[in-house]
């Protein structure tokens, strides 16, 4: 018997599959972490994201997650004509493995802004194309699905400047085995060159 939860995760899922099906920011074997990371085209430059997870598998619960070595080809900040708004991702390394950041914005201005759990399936306000919060670190699958996420933009300069930021939220996340587990990101920041 299917429950109203079991229904409305399968109907998220199926939302965040299609969303992230045509990407391919990370591969396969992403999460595995006997595979070498090639890191050829990363570069030690001044962006930065961090932020403490309390939740998820004991790998990532009261860990402070600082990104470091950024792939200069998939980390960028600034307007993107292709969703109206702004897009901020971060492709780094944590702890040897890759981890990914990408936020969409439906505005090129500083302020704050919130993502919620919908409670209108049929009319969802999130995710949208310019609404959208994803995280990948290794272990869990990737945080797509809020209870709620705050992202506040302190600093948006003009090219070649900074944006800058905060964030934090509550997320779902779906185990191996099927448990609904909630991780919690807090004490977040970030700092991105500006290049579009």
């Amino acid at each position: 018997m299917n429950t109203p939860k079991k229904n409305y995760a399968i109907v998220w899922f199926i939302v965040l599959l299609l969303l992230t099906w045509g990407q391919s920011s990370c591969k396969k074997d992403d999460d595995d972490t006997d595979t070498p990371v090639d890191t050829s085209n990363v570069v030690q430059d001044n962006s930065s994201v961090s932020f403490k997870v309390n939740g998820g598998p004991s790998s990532l619960n009261n860990k402070h997650v600082i990104f470091s070595n950024f792939f200069v080809d998939e980390t960028f900040a600034g307007y993107d004509d292709s969703i109206q708004g702004t897009q901020i991702r971060a492709v780094a390394l944590w702890n040897n493995s890759p981890v990914y950041l990408d936020m969409r914005l439906p505005d090129t201005i500083a302020k704050f802004y919130q993502f919620v759990e919908p409670t209108d399936l049929n009319n969802p306000s999130y995710p949208t194309i310019n609404n959208y919060f994803e995280l990948r670190l290794p272990g869990i699958a990737p945080l797509v699905l809020p209870k709620f996420v705050n992202i506040k933009v302190t600093q948006y300069d003009a090219i070649g400047g900074r944006i800058k930021g905060t964030i934090g939220g509550t997320f779902y996340d779906y185990s191996m085995n099927g448990e609904e587990m909630l991780i919690t990101l807090s004490e977040g920041m970030f700092d991105i060159k500006r290049s579009q």
